[in-house]
């Protein structure tokens, strides 16, 4: 019996620290190929790229503010006269990484992966 609350104790504590550790992304401009991200105080402030569907281009420009809790984020917003929807998460201080899709009218880019980092960043 004294294992098994000891287990269980243990593995609270890690789960804890992995929320704990999870990324703040640095303030700044996240440049990616499809997607460049601006962050001020830790949380997104401004989406901008190209979508690359062949029936409607646009020029992204959502300039809306976006949470990130515990490293991870989540948007959407009227770009355009369609709808850009964001999810991902901020892998280091400098790399963030997840999905874009845009949709206007019944035309839609599907879902696309990104990756934005800050100066120097790994990949």
């Amino acid at each position: 019996m004294h294992r098994l609350t000891l287990v269980t104790a243990l593995v609270a504590l890690l789960a804890l620290t992995a929320v704990a550790f999870a990324a703040k992304p640095s303030n700044g401009t996240f440049q990616g190929d499809a997607i460049s991200l601006h962050v001020k105080k830790h949380r997104i402030v401004e989406v901008i790229g190209k979508s690359s569907i062949k029936c409607a281009s646009a020029t992204l420009d959502l300039k809306k503010h976006i949470a990130v809790k515990h490293g991870k984020f989540h948007g959407s917003g009227n770009v355009d006269g369609g709808k850009l929807t964001l999810t991902g998460k901020f892998k280091t201080t400098k790399l963030a990484k997840g999905t874009y899709k845009f949709v206007k009218g019944s035309c839609s880019s599907g879902k696309k992966h990104f990756d934005a980092a800050i100066g120097d960043a790994p990949d």
